[in-house]
């Protein structure tokens, strides 16, 4: 069984061009307001479409997921902070950034191993 750190519904906001050749930043907002992500996608892996919507989550063990639909990717933490009442999380897999903006602290630790999915609903 999965345990989970974080999972939300959100909205693709937005997908736009990165200097890197076949690199995309997407923006994640779930609909309280409380989670931002954006993320580095590799055309060539995964990129969803704008307005898509996605569940988000992290895990420390992986959990359900569609093969050849769903994104999962190992990500490492490579650094936290707190700006006032918000929480900036940098997580990196394989190089490709991976923010998480939030309203509470999660309970991650630095160079901690864990998994961040994204599944498309509509697929």
């Amino acid at each position: 069984m999965a345990e989970r750190v974080l999972e939300f519904r959100g909205r693709v906001a937005r997908v736009e061009r990165e200097l890197i050749p076949r690199i995309r930043l997407v923006r994640i907002e779930d609909e309280e307001g409380a989670f931002v992500v954006e993320m580095d996608a590799h055309e060539d892996v995964f990129v969803p479409r704008e307005g898509e919507r996605v569940v988000f989550r992290v895990e420390r063990r992986l959990g359900e997921y569609r093969d050849g639909v769903d994104f999962v990717g190992r990500a490492t933490v490579a650094s936290m902070k707190r700006e006032g009442d918000r929480y900036s999380y940098l997580l990196s897999i394989g190089g490709l950034l991976v923010v998480i903006h939030s309203r509470r602290e999660l309970d991650l630790a630095p160079t901690e191993k864990v998994y961040v999915v994204v599944q498309p609903e509509s697929r």
